[in-house]
């Protein structure tokens, strides 16, 4: 557990958090906990809520290790903000990013992509096809500065490859995000606007049940600077829809311009909490 905590931890330093590990392994012996799997299973809502009151006496991070379902672990893990705590499987060293992952999801991030291809030629169809490039993105409603992420299981393994041009549209992998399924190395990371949602997550977790000790002035000036890049995002965005005339594009442009505002709304509000505006 303790390396798993330290690699989170250099993970996201960055954000300026870290976790610290208090020891405490309590077995639960408890079945609907042991299979979960995720929202889908019909126990999920009676588990959830054991669990998220665990989370709230303790006033901490409450990760579960389940063994089932049946007689082995299923491995991996899930979270999501939604609720309050990180359900994982069993150590594997050679897996160490699997819990910052988890946790990333636990304070507000999600995938980098939204869907897996087999191989590159599948990949190749997706965008010949003339299918949403923007939809490839799987964080583009909460996070604005990771780019559309084809992840492609031929090449997950492929460290060598960062880059791909699909059918003549360019893509950069986020390859090293701690959020993709790309094999990383060991070296995670996380982007400024990831940085930032984090942030905002910690705090909102603080004001529930979570047990903060302590929290750095908010940095006003860059979300300020942000909003107004996003603003000009926007303005650039609506000005290359009207001068489009395929109208292919243009649905393209106006995903794009929805994404951007839903964006600018996010920055807005978050401004606002941290009594920014």
């Amino acid at each position: 557990m303790r390396q798993w905590v330290d690699e989170a931890n250099r993970v996201y330093a960055a954000a300026g958090v870290q976790f610290t590990y208090d020891g405490m392994l309590t077995e639960m012996h408890d079945t609907e906990v042991n299979n979960l799997t995720g929202e889908g299973d019909s126990w999920w809502p009676s588990a959830r809520d054991r669990l998220d009151s665990i989370a709230a006496a303790r006033r901490s991070v409450v990760v579960v290790f389940r063994f089932g379902p049946g007689a082995s672990s299923i491995g991996g893990g899930f979270s999501w903000w939604t609720y309050d705590f990180v359900a994982m499987s069993f150590f594997d060293p050679s897996a160490l990013q699997v819990l910052p992952h988890e946790l990333g999801h636990h304070f507000g991030l999600a995938h980098t992509h939204s869907r897996d291809f087999k191989t590159v030629r599948d990949a190749v169809d997706y965008v010949l096809s003339g299918q949403s490039i923007p939809g490839l993105d799987g964080d583009l409603t909460w996070v604005d500065d990771t780019p559309p992420d084809p992840h492609i299981l031929a090449l997950q393994d492929v460290t060598s490859v960062d880059a791909l041009e699909l059918a003549g549209q360019a893509f950069s992998l986020s390859r090293k995000n701690i959020m993709s399924y790309w094999n990383h190395g060991g070296v995670g990371q996380l982007t400024h606007s990831q940085i930032d949602r984090v942030r905002q997550l910690v705090l909102e977790r603080r004001g529930r049940y979570l047990d903060v000790k302590e929290v750095l002035p908010f940095d006003c000036t860059q979300l300020n600077a942000r909003i107004a890049a996003q603003k000009a995002r926007l303005i650039q965005l609506i000005a290359d829809r009207d001068a489009e005339v395929d109208p292919i594009l243009r649905r393209r442009y106006a995903a794009q311009i929805a994404g951007a505002r839903s964006q600018i709304a996010r920055s807005t509000a978050e401004a606002h909490a941290a009594g920014c505006v």
